[in-house]
Parts: structure tokens; C-alpha cells; sequence
């Protein structure tokens, strides 16, 4: 067994060559393009944060990139192996165990005040304050399993917020943070 280190010159090329990546990658839902011809580099050893806003492909990047989400094109090579030559780790945020998945997010936003017994009408007008108020753009009318991660949060943070919380974190990037 050779236990010599590697020349220099190797050993920076090794170190500078990317470990992910990401060639022409396309992914469509129906009509929707969230992925067109992307190219993407991330080194060995280096913390990369993806950021957008609620909805534009940061969970289903990385979905794929983990191959849990299957890409329409292009290809991802991990150290130039393909996925299926790759042994990978994955966490999962779990936004969507915190909303009923047979409710769809005004639903799920409103439960805490049907268990309080409002009236139903009573409820839809402090939703639709509350969800102004926070400035959330979310489709209101989709069930948590057709929203982003960054959307399941928000609805789970409305949700959250009729206990009347001092203060609130999120491991979302919120537009505004509240403390009473």
C-alpha cells in the first residue's frame, strides 16, 4: 500500500474539482418549467445554501440531487459517479407532519380556532386578516402535499401563531418576524 501523500499539483486539482454535479438539469410539473438546462458546481466540503422565494424549485433541487425526485433531463454526478453508484445521507425537514394532509391550507391554518368553536365565518375573516398581515403568498386552496416546503411552513407558522407565541422561529426564511 502506497501511503505517500499526493503531489501537490494532484492533490489541488483534487481539492478544487467539484463534488456534486449538476449538467442541464429540466424539471417540469404540467405546465410549469422549474428547471431548464440548470448547471450547478458544489465542492467537497463546502456548506451551500439555495435560496428563493416560497415555490421556485429550491426543495425539488435538491429532491432531486438526493433522487427522490426523478429529473425530466440533464444528469447529476457525485465525484463524476451517477446517484445509483452513490451512497448519500438525507434529512428530512418534515414541514408537512405538522399540517393534516386531508386539509387543505386554509383548513389547516383555521383548525385551531373550529377547536375553539368559532363560527365558521368568524374563522375565514381572521384567517384572511392573519395571512394579509404576515404578507404570506401562498395558494390557500392547495392541500399540504401540493406545496412547497417553504409554503408547508408558512401555513404550519399561521397555524402556530393563535396560541399567541412571545416569539417564533423558523428554520424557513420568513418576509416578517414577529414578537409580542
Amino acid at each position: 500500500m502506497d501511503t505517500r501523500a499526493a503531489p501537490p499539483a494532484v492533490a489541488a486539482a483534487a481539492e478544487g474539482a467539484p463534488h456534486i454535479t449538476v449538467r442541464g438539469l429540466a424539471k417540469r410539473f404540467g405546465e410549469a418549467v422549474v428547471y431548464d438546462r440548470f448547471d450547478l458546481d458544489i465542492p467537497r466540503g463546502r456548506f451551500v445554501s439555495i435560496f428563493g422565494p416560497n415555490g421556485c424549485g429550491k426543495s425539488t433541487l435538491i429532491n432531486m440531487i438526493a433522487g427522490l425526485v426523478p429529473a425530466d433531463g440533464g444528469e447529476i454526478l457525485f465525484g463524476g459517479k451517477r446517484l445509483a453508484d452513490t451512497k448519500i445521507g438525507y434529512v428530512f425537514q418534515n414541514y408537512r407532519e405538522a399540517l393534516f394532509p386531508w386539509l387543505r391550507s386554509i383548513d389547516n391554518i383555521e383548525y385551531p380556532l373550529k377547536l375553539a368553536r368559532l363560527p365558521k365565518a368568524e374563522r375565514r375573516a381572521k384567517v384572511e386578516r392573519l395571512v394579509a398581515h404576515l404578507g404570506v403568498k401562498i395558494d390557500l386552496a392547495r392541500y399540504p402535499y401540493e406545496l412547497s416546503g417553504g409554503s408547508s411552513s408558512s401555513s404550519r407558522s399561521c397555524a402556530r401563531s393563535w396560541s399567541s407565541p412571545r416569539c417564533s422561529f423558523s428554520t424557513s426564511r420568513s418576509r416578517r418576524s414577529t414578537t409580542r
